[in-house]
């Protein structure tokens, strides 16, 4: 979504998300995840699809001999599960510290776009617009040339109760 575009927005600024943030598309949109959560970015080869498993499941990845469990993150978004994964697809996988009950975990993503500073993040509430209305994995939007990025409150995303309840079928 470009700025022009850009959703009726009520006033309040949230000071507390500013910072460096991480940007990768999922569905034509950007999303940013706190660059202090996540601990690398690979690329997506070899991963393993698990057949039983819930539609946020992308599959499992081995990562230095151990298996990572990679989440659809269109799929958790509501978004509707992704496409095949192209060129620019990655697995962000995050800091120990935000996965949880699950010791290796990874956000499959359409792309990984760039490292932004953002000074000035807005309420994602809304009246109209991508983003929706009380959905409680935005933490938040900003603008960065031109174009908005919504906040990702990984705490929501990463939900211990109901990410399970996504994960297994």
């Amino acid at each position: 979504m470009i700025a022009d575009e850009m959703p009726e927005l009520d006033s309040e600024y949230l000071p507390g998300l500013c910072g460096r943030y991480l940007v990768a598309t999922v569905s034509g949109e950007k999303f940013a995840l706190d660059s202090e959560s996540v601990s690398e970015i690979i690329e997506c080869v070899n991963m393993t699809e698990l057949p039983m498993a819930g539609p946020v499941v992308r599959g499992v990845v081995s990562v230095r001999s151990e298996l990572a469990l990679v989440i659809d993150l269109a799929a958790r978004l509501g978004r509707g599960r992704s496409g095949s994964a192209g060129e620019q697809a990655r697995i962000i996988l995050l800091d120990a510290q935000q996965t949880g009950e699950w010791p290796l975990l990874g956000l499959f993503v359409e792309s990984v776009d760039s490292v932004l500073q953002l000074d000035s993040v807005l309420s994602a509430q809304c009246s109209r617009g991508d983003v929706r209305e009380g959905d409680p994995c935005i933490a938040g939007i900003s603008v960065s040339d031109s174009t908005v990025v919504n906040l990702l409150n990984l705490s929501k995303v990463l939900d211990s109760a109901e990410l399970t309840q996504l994960v297994v079928r």
